[in-house]
């Protein structure tokens, strides 16, 4: 009655156990990594930011880039597209351009539909948008100013020729006339 169990029964809980514990390791392991992922992420922009702080925009655009090659539809990809479409504007950037900023806020719309920065990034898509125009009639109307002042001087030439012949038509007539 009160004898020895076989123990058949003591390992039959320790399978389970064993395969849990794999997969909460695993699992544990996974989530370290990607949290290690997303700390190096958030690094490089800080360490973007103060360099386009400093005005070190080609620097910083470096490292935004290789932010969101780490995390091309992830997050801190969309802010580095964001502050990527900033330093393409700015205006102390002496390489800025329009057109890529536009393309940066077009990706982070495009790929990034339900993020908060997608709204702004609109904004600035107006903005830019507003701005070449401006930009392009400016051009235009610059070059519409040069065309005018080569035709000023030019209806100024011949209004100075035009003088000298009237000069030398009224002094021909003054020699014609007889003396009185």
């Amino acid at each position: 009655m009160g004898g020895k169990r076989a123990g058949k029964g003591k390992l039959i809980f320790l399978h389970p156990a064993c395969i849990l514990a794999v997969f909460l390791l695993l699992t544990g392991c996974a989530s370290i990594l990607d949290f290690q992922k997303r700390w190096e992420g958030r690094q490089r922009l800080k360490e973007a930011e103060n360099l386009t702080v400093k005005g070190e925009y080609g620097k910083a655009l470096k490292e935004y880039e290789r932010t969101l090659e780490f995390f091309p539809d992830d997050s801190p990809g969309d802010i580095a597209l964001f502050n990527m479409g900033l330093i393409w504007a700015h205006p102390d950037n002496p390489q800025k351009d329009y057109k890529r900023s536009a393309m940066c806020f077009q990706r982070l719309v495009h790929d990034f539909p339900g993020n908060s920065l997608t709204r702004e990034a609109g904004i600035w898509l107006y903005a830019i948008g507003k701005l070449a125009s401006c930009e392009s009639r400016t051009g235009a109307l610059e070059k519409s100013e040069e065309h005018l002042k080569k035709k000023l001087e030019e209806s100024q030439r011949l209004i100075d020729t035009l003088k000298e012949i009237d000069i030398g038509i009224e002094e021909k007539k003054r020699e014609d006339l007889p003396l009185q």
